[in-house]
């Protein structure tokens, strides 16, 4: 099991594999005594997705969000995950959401037009 901070991660993946190895999703458990604990990925919805402005969330996950950009960037950080965020400021192309507590990150991409 490989652990390492998300900006790492998602950077990693970009330059070992390239954008179109990415799965849509990516989950990691950074403690392997304690594997039994799983996060459903469903239980986080982001949509519209594609969108050109908002993206609503809708999930019970408790932590943190992170959005980087295709580079794997990292830009901004909410301490609680938000109903909705507004990219009105960004350019179009591909992001990348990450939701972080103590157990679990989970990342998905998001499609600004």
């Amino acid at each position: 099991l490989l652990c390492m901070e998300p900006e790492d991660f998602i950077g990693e993946c970009i330059d070992a594999f390239g954008l179109d190895m990415l799965e849509n999703t990516i989950l990691y458990q950074c403690n392997p005594v304690a594997n039994q604990n799983t996060f459903d990925e469903s239980l986080i919805e982001i949509f519209p997705n594609p969108s050109h402005q908002i993206f609503n969330i809708n999930t019970e996950f408790q932590g943190k969000l992170k959005l980087y950009n295709a580079q794997g960037k990292y830009l901004y950080k909410y301490n609680n995950i938000p109903f909705s965020i507004n990219l009105e400021n960004l350019d179009q192309g591909l992001y990348f959401l990450s939701f972080e507590n103590e157990k679990f990150q989970l990342t998905k991409k998001i499609i600004k037009l």
